[in-house]
């Protein structure tokens, strides 16, 4: 599967879709602090190999006022799969600028 500008990739915390973003796209929402799981995929029911494509969920520990992440896609063999990465607000500045 090839990823493109116009495909969206859903955003959920605690399986509640909060958002969509596509290739470049910036997204931003507010939290309390916890910890949460956060996901990335096509839709939020994906199961494995569905459309060629992996959910990506982790749990994330939010204590800090601000948190950054990005959403990477990796091509793999049986399914491509998302990855949400936490950043540093330099990186995710230096991401926003392109």
């Amino acid at each position: 599967m090839i990823l493109t500008a116009a495909q969206r990739v859903l955003l959920a915390v605690d399986d509640k879709e909060i958002g969509k973003i596509e290739n470049g796209g910036l997204f931003e929402t507010k939290l309390m602090s916890g910890n949460y799981e956060i996901s990335a995929g096509i839709g939020m029911k994906l199961t494995l190999g569905l459309q060629g494509v992996c959910t990506f969920a982790d749990d994330f520990n939010l204590t800090n006022k601000k948190h950054y992440f990005k959403v990477d896609y990796d091509i793999g063999i049986w399914c491509g799969e998302y990855k949400i990465s936490e950043i540093s607000e330099s990186e995710y500045n230096a991401l926003s600028a392109e």
